[in-house]
C-alpha cells in the first residue's frame, strides 16, 4: 500500500568538500523519506517525522496523502520524492512482510506495492537504504525475499532498531547515522526553524522545596518521578494538551456533571437519582438523552450556547497553556474559554476542527508546529457536528456497546494516541466513551508500543474510589500525577512548574 509519510528536507546548497556530501548532494526531493505500511507502522512513522523535523527543521516533514494538494499526481510526486531522496528508512514491522492485500495476496508480491517500488526505486538510484526494526519486528531473513530479486539486497543490509519502549535512544542512534551520511540537524540554539511547542524558557529558577510542596511528594511519593519525566517530554514537543470542562470554570462556565443536573428540575427528572446514575455508571450519554428527550431538542439548544458562554474575565490554570504548548491542542468543551486564552496571549488558533467533521488538517499542523484546535465533540455555534446525546456518541463511536475504529472519533484518537503523549488537564476521566476508547487501543496495540500518557488529577479521598480510578488509568496506560482533593490550585502551580 502506498506509503502515506515522507520526510522531506530542502537541504541548502554547499561546496563539495563541505559537510552535506553523500546525503544531501543528490537532486532536488527530500533528504530523508520513510517508507511504511499502513497497517503496520503508521504510529511509530507519525512520530519519528515529528522528531526528524524538530531535528533536522521544519519543512522535514512531507505527510503524502495530506500534504499533496488536490489535484497534484499522486504517483509521480511520490516516485519523485522517493528518487531525490538521499536516505530512505524503510520501517520494518511485524507485518512488513506477511501483509496480505483484499484478495489474500502478499501486498510485497504486487507487483504495484508501493513500498516494494520506494525500496527498488532507491536502490536502483544508488540511494541509501536503512532498514529500522520497530519495536519487536525481526531482521529480515534473506529466504523471505529470495523471489524478489529487485529489493533483496534490504535483507543483507544493516538494520538499526527503533523500539517504543526505548525510544530516546534508538532515536539518538538514527540521528547519527542519518548525520554520518551528511547530513546536519539544526545547531542547538537554531530554534527559528523548528516548531515551536516547546515551553517557553521561564527567567530565574525555583526553590526545591517548594516543588515538593505542590508535588505533594510526601502523599504522593510517585508524582516527582513521573512529573519530571512529563516535563522531559514537554521539552521535547510531543505532548498535545488534552483539556476538560473543569479548565473553564474560571471563565464562569459550568463543569459537565454540574450543567447536567442543574438541567434536571427543569426536565422533571429527580436530580439525585440522576446524580447516582452519574457518579455511579459514569452515565452520561443516557442522562444527557434523557435531558433533551423530556425538554425537546429545539428548547434545549436555545439556552445552551448562553450556559456556556464565558466570561470575558477569567484567570488560573488555563492561562498557562499557551506559555506551555504553543502548538496543537484537543479539548471536549463546547465553550470558546480555550480558544479566548490562546488568542489573549497573542497566539490565536490557525484553525479549529471538530471529531466529526474534516481532520487532514489537524493531522498536518501536528508536526509542522502549527496552532491548530480539535474541538473532538464539537462546539457551540455547530448542532451538526457536535458529539452530544445518545445518537450522537453512537454515531461518532459505535451503536452496540463497543468501540469501533472504523467510527471517526475513535479511529481519529487512536492515530493521534499512539504517536503523542497526552496530558489530561481537568478531565473527569470517567468511565465514558472517551476513556473506554483510550483503554481500548491500549489493550489493541500493547503498552510497549504506546507513548506515556499523564494527567493531573484529584486524588479521590475514598481508598477504594482511588484504587478502581487507579486501574481505570492503568488500563488507559495514563500515569497521575495527584494533587489532594479539592486542592484545584495545584495545577496551575504544577503547570508553571512545567516551564522550568
Amino acid at each position: 500500500m502506498l506509503s502515506e509519510l515522507a520526510v522531506v528536507w530542502q537541504m541548502e546548497n554547499t561546496q563539495r568538500g563541505g559537510l552535506h556530501m553523500c546525503a544531501n548532494s543528490r537532486k532536488d526531493g527530500p533528504s530523508i523519506f520513510i517508507s511504511y505500511r499502513i497497517a503496520d507502522t503508521l504510529p511509530v512513522a507519525d512520530r519519528l517525522a515529528a522528531e526528524l523535523q524538530r531535528t533536522f527543521g521544519a519543512e522535514a516533514v512531507f505527510f503524502d496523502h495530506r500534504t499533496i494538494e488536490p489535484g497534484e499526481p499522486w504517483d509521480s510526486t511520490l516516485e519523485g520524492a522517493v528518487k531525490g531522496a538521499a536516505v530512505v528508512l524503510v520501517l520494518i514491522g511485524e507485518k512488513w512482510l506477511t501483509e496480505q492485500n483484499d484478495y489474500g495476496r502478499r501486498r510485497l508480491d504486487v507487483k504495484g506495492d508501493w513500498v516494494r517500488r520506494e525500496v527498488e526505486t532507491t536502490l536502483l538510484h544508488a540511494g541509501s537504504v536503512i532498514p529500522v526494526l520497530v519495536d519487536n519486528a525481526s531482521p529480515l531473513p534473506k529466504e523471505a525475499l529470495d523471489d524478489l530479486p529487485s529489493i533483496v539486497e534490504v535483507s543483507g543490509l544493516q538494520a538499526t532498531p527503533l523500539r517504543t519502549r526505548d525510544w530516546d535512544g534508538d532515536f539518538r542512534a538514527l540521528v547519527e547515522k542519518l548525520t554520518g551520511l551528511g547530513l546536519r540537524p539544526l545547531p542547538a540554539g537554531d530554534v527559528s526553524a523548528r516548531p515551536s511547542s516547546r515551553p517557553a524558557t521561564p527567567g530565574p529558577g525555583f526553590d526545591l522545596g517548594e516543588k515538593q510542596r505542590v508535588l505533594n511528594t510526601d502523599q504522593f511519593p510517585r508524582n516527582k518521578r513521573r512529573f519530571d519525566e512529563l516535563k522531559r517530554v514537554c521539552q521535547r514537543g510531543f505532548v498535545i494538551p488534552f483539556v476538560g470542562a473543569g479548565m473553564s470554570k474560571s471563565a464562569g462556565c459550568p463543569e459537565w456533571e454540574e450543567h447536567l443536573l442543574n438541567l434536571c428540575p427543569e426536565a422533571g427528572l429527580d436530580q439525585d437519582a440522576m446524580r447516582q446514575r452519574l457518579e455511579e455508571r459514569c452515565d452520561y450519554e443516557g442522562v444527557m438523552h434523557d435531558l433533551v428527550t423530556k425538554l425537546g431538542e429545539t428548547r434545549f439548544n436555545l439556552d445552551f450556547e448562553r450556559d456556556f458562554k464565558p466570561n470575558d474575565d477569567f484567570a488560573g490554570a488555563i492561562i498557562r497553556l499557551p506559555k506551555l504548548f504553543n502548538c496543537a491542542a484537543i479539548t471536549t468543551n463546547f465553550d470558546r474559554v480555550l480558544e479566548m486564552a490562546y488568542e489573549r496571549s497573542d497566539k490565536a488558533f490557525v484553525e479549529k476542527t471538530t471529531g466529526r467533521g474534516p481532520v487532514n488538517a489537524f493531522y498536518r499542523a501536528l508536526p509542522a508546529g502549527e496552532r491548530y484546535l480539535l474541538k473532538l465533540h464539537g462546539s457551540l455555534d455547530n448542532a451538526a457536528e457536535r458529539v452530544l446525546n445518545k445518537s450522537d456518541y453512537d454515531d461518532a463511536y459505535g451503536n452496540d456497546g463497543n468501540i469501533h475504529f472504523d467510527r471517526p472519533v475513535p479511529k481519529l484518537l487512536k492515530r493521534l494516541y499512539t504517536s503523542f503523549s497526552f496530558l489530561f488537564l481537568a478531565c473527569s476521566l470517567s468511565y465514558d466513551c472517551t476513556i473506554q476508547t483510550f483503554a481500548k487501543i491500549a489493550q489493541h496495540v500493547g503498552a510497549d508500543s504506546l507513548p506515556h500518557h499523564y494527567t493531573i488529577l484529584g486524588c479521590p479521598s475514598d481508598t477504594a474510589q482511588k484504587d478502581k480510578l487507579e486501574q481505570r488509568l492503568a488500563d488507559a496506560h495514563i500515569s497521575a500525577i495527584w494533587y489532594p482533593k479539592g486542592e484545584h490550585n495545584h495545577v496551575e502551580e504544577l503547570l508553571e512548574f512545567l516551564t522550568y
